[in-house]
């Protein structure tokens, strides 16, 4: 309990709230639950995550060496080195967040990106680099643009070094239209095969939960 209460975003999201609750205080170890149960392999995270991480890696460690038997499997987690965590366009020292309405979402349609990138937050200097703690508007944009053009951070400080920020912007709106568009005109298709997507894996995935459910239980000697 202890270590769940000194979760950063527990506290944060507490903070904010002016009060906790069992879903926020839970949710490490319900996502190490969801980790352990499927001897994952590879566990690819937000920066934000990785004190839940931490916390998930000391839980199998711990329970390993109670038991003398490695029945929790740790698997490699990766934490991307630029981009891991996308801040608000309004407010971008918070994480972008739709339950605060400061977000993009996959279906915005053109004019919804136009305005939103429009009206988000930068400084003012009008010159374009990246430094996140100077400059933390212009750098969450520059990292959404790096991440779409799937390019370095340097180049596109040079690709964009003699614009001002209002051309950036209409640069990264024609950008976000262009890579969302694909996903849009894609989306009707493939909802019709999401039901079935999650029908076949759920069956795939309840085969894997109860075998390690009924191993962990086997080798602990816990009668059913």
């Amino acid at each position: 309990m202890s270590e769940l209460n000194n979760m950063i975003q527990y506290k944060e999201k507490k903070k904010e709230r002016e009060t906790g609750s069992l879903a926020l205080l839970s949710y490490p170890a319900l996502m190490a639950a969801d980790i352990f149960l499927y001897d994952a392999n590879l566990v690819i995270v937000g920066q934000d995550q990785v004190q839940h991480l931490e916390l998930a890696i000391d839980v199998a460690r711990k329970f390993n060496n109670f038991y003398e038997k490695n029945l929790l499997k740790i698997p490699q987690f990766s934490i991307p080195h630029f981009g891991s965590k996308i801040m608000g366009l309004k407010k971008p020292k918070k994480k972008m967040s739709k339950s605060e309405n400061d977000y993009i979402a996959l279906l915005d349609k053109s004019e919804i990106i136009t305005q939103k990138i429009k009206e988000a937050e930068t400084d003012s200097e009008n010159k374009i680099y990246y430094q996140p703690k100077k400059k933390p508007g212009i750098s969450n944009l520059l990292t959404i643009y790096t991440l779409l053009n799937n390019q370095e951070i340097k180049e596109t400080e040079k690709e964009l070094q003699n614009l001002n920020y209002h051309q950036f912007k209409l640069k990264l709106i024609d950008l976000l239209n262009e890579k969302l568009a694909v996903i849009q005109k894609r989306y009707n298709h493939y909802l019709s095969k999401i039901g079935g997507m999650i029908e076949k894996n759920k069956d795939y995935l309840k085969d894997l939960a109860e075998k390690k459910v009924k191993m962990i239980k086997k080798e602990l000697k816990i009668l059913t």
